[in-house]
């Protein structure tokens, strides 16, 4: 029986990555010598980091939220958001804002109660 998933991304530098998901995201680090695990709530996410000189291959995370406009009001004010302006809904998606990671790693913040894969 699966019990959970956790993704497990590559990344430039682990220092400066956990800043960010700490500090911008709020998640809690837990370091493990080469890689570290970010946790908020139940999401969790493993980071190791990738040798000099090697490439990442840049992933794609979909985080489902309760509080979809503070969100996007906190990383706008950060300078992450993307697109910039208002927060629309997609014809096609639910209401869905993106920022990336410093390593390029495309997070999107989708309204939880509009998420129909449950």
């Amino acid at each position: 029986m699966f019990q959970r998933i956790v993704p497990a991304l590559t990344v430039h530098h682990l220092g400066k990555t956990q800043a960010f998901y700490r500090d911008m995201l709020g998640f809690e680090i837990r370091h493990l010598g080469y890689m570290f695990y970010a946790k908020r709530n139940d999401i969790e996410i493993q980071f190791s980091e990738v040798l000099p000189g090697q490439k990442i291959m840049p992933s794609e995370l979909i985080f489902y939220v309760d509080d979809m406009e503070e969100w996007y009001a906190q990383l706008s004010r950060l300078n992450l958001v993307m697109p910039k302006g208002a927060l629309k809904p997609l014809p096609y998606l639910p209401r869905e804002f993106h920022i990336f990671d410093i390593n390029q790693h495309l997070l999107r913040f989708r309204q939880a109660s509009l998420h129909t894969g449950r």
